[in-house]
């Protein structure tokens, strides 16, 4: 293995170079701090419905991933054809990525969010683009997209050939898309959710849009 040098960071600082996307706005957005209690049980939960969003007990951390990241395009995510699942829209290294210039609150602050637009609008959109004036507006920050090098690996095949063996199609298992991750069954669209327990550490759960 050698190195060679290429990455990209998340900088808290002016603006971000983001996709650009036309969205739709809030017209009334409530934010108020998460209780002690709500954040030691793990509150984190996310209720949506066309044009309306309510985020519990979120880290500010969480938010900027979701709407710079996670829900970039403001649109909903991939499908996989064999589990007919979505599945995230980059690879998780890429998710979470070291976001530089931050200050420790925006991990350790929760806060719950309730947001209304100014017309229909998907879960997608409202925690990716239309987010966005939100983290500025309320929060007072601001973003940029910067181009680092960084000493990386590089995988190569060893002499001999790959020793690599297939999958079998008894070795994986497909998460059940009606009983959702703990085997339980809820109604409604299921989407998953990828959140942070109350250490920071992050988990992935299903949340049941009706």
């Amino acid at each position: 293995m050698h190195s060679r040098s290429t990455s990209c960071l998340w900088v808290l600082s002016c603006l971000l170079a983001a996709p650009v996307v036309r969205a739709q706005r809030f017209e009334l957005v409530s934010i108020r701090p998460c209780p002690p209690k709500a954040v030691a049980d793990g509150g984190f939960r996310v209720n949506a419905s066309p044009g309306r969003l309510t985020i519990e007990c979120v880290s500010i951390e969480t938010l900027v991933r979701d709407a710079y990241l996670r829900y970039a395009d403001g649109k909903a995510w991939p499908i996989d054809r064999p589990t007919g699942l979505q599945t995230l829209p980059m690879p998780n290294g890429e998710i979470f990525q070291q976001i530089k210039g931050s200050a420790g609150w925006i991990a350790s602050e929760r806060f719950t969010i309730d947001a209304k637009a100014d017309g229909p609008a998907i879960v997608e959109m409202m925690r990716g683009p239309m987010m966005r004036p939100v983290l500025a507006d309320r929060f007072k920050l601001k973003f940029h997209w910067e181009t680092r090098d960084t000493p990386v690996y590089e995988l190569i095949v060893a002499k001999g050939g790959p020793k690599l063996q297939s999958t079998t199609s008894r070795s994986c298992q497909a998460l059940d898309p009606v009983k959702g991750a703990r085997g339980r069954a809820n109604r409604g669209t299921l989407r998953p959710q990828y959140a942070e327990d109350f250490e920071g550490r992050t988990t992935e759960g299903w949340t049941s849009m009706e």
